[in-house]
């Protein structure tokens, strides 16, 4: 999944190294418009609904029935085929956000306030299971290593990689919507006290390219986490008939 998008998985439940269900999650995480078959020896209707809520397309008890599992593969590529096809046209990521990402933060300022920045920025590392929100304070973060998903409510809005920055619109004044992150692998971060960064740009008289940066980054953003959630919620809605 690091180097290929697929259109349909075969999961099982009951894996040695992982859960079905969390790999379920972590493939939505990635691909949200995957279609996701799940087969298992231990079928239960609360089994059949929480992989539904994981993100399921169709759950088929073992042992399987040769003739059923063809079938429903056919029936989750055709699903996919006729409303993924043109969704996925319809939402395809703007080649620009890929292209800025964090580096627009710091778009057109002086090498000066770049290095100054950067050398008040705070390496910090965490393990997967670690709370990042009550650890990084207040200011922004650009991943240097690693995954994190964003999730507001029970959605996730977001996923970041290398390269992804969070946590700027607080230097605009917003009231950030609360948010949870998650770290999906072990995670390497430079974060960037806002306090600090404030007084180098006003320093520099930057400070309002820097603001006009932040909005071009957080509209990217949303563009990205509006697509993101507009796919999953056609996702799971959908998914529930075909149990």
């Amino acid at each position: 999944m690091n180097d290929y998008n697929f259109v349909l998985f075969i999961v099982d439940i009951i894996m040695p190294k992982i859960d079905g269900l969390e790999l379920i999650l972590k493939i939505k995480q990635r691909q949200p418009l995957a279609v996701i078959i799940v087969t298992t020896g231990y079928s239960s209707i609360e089994g059949a609904v929480r992989a539904v809520h994981a993100g399921a397309f169709q759950y088929l008890a073992k042992p399987l029935n040769a003739n059923e599992l063809v079938s429903a593969v056919s029936k989750g590529l055709e699903f996919h085929n006729f409303l993924y096809g043109p969704l996925s046209e319809t939402f395809e990521p703007v080649k620009e956000i890929d292209e800025m990402r964090g580096v627009l933060l710091f778009k057109d300022l002086t090498e000066e306030s770049k290095k100054n920045i950067y050398s008040l920025s705070k390496k910090m590392s965490f393990g997967k299971a670690d709370p990042l929100n009550a650890k990084l304070g207040k200011g922004f973060f650009v991943i240097s290593e690693g995954e994190l998903s964003v999730w507001y409510n029970n959605t996730s809005i977001e996923y970041l990689t290398k390269g992804d920055s969070w946590g700027e619109e607080e230097i605009l004044g917003e009231n950030s919507i609360f948010t949870n992150l998650r770290a999906e692998t072990d995670i390497e971060l430079l974060f960037f006290e806002l306090d600090k960064i404030l007084i180098i740009l006003e320093e520099n008289n930057e400070l309002e390219l820097f603001k006009s940066n932040i909005t071009k980054s957080i509209y990217y953003k949303w563009i990205k986490s509006a697509q993101r959630i507009a796919m999953l919620k056609l996702v799971n809605t959908n998914n529930i008939i075909k149990i």
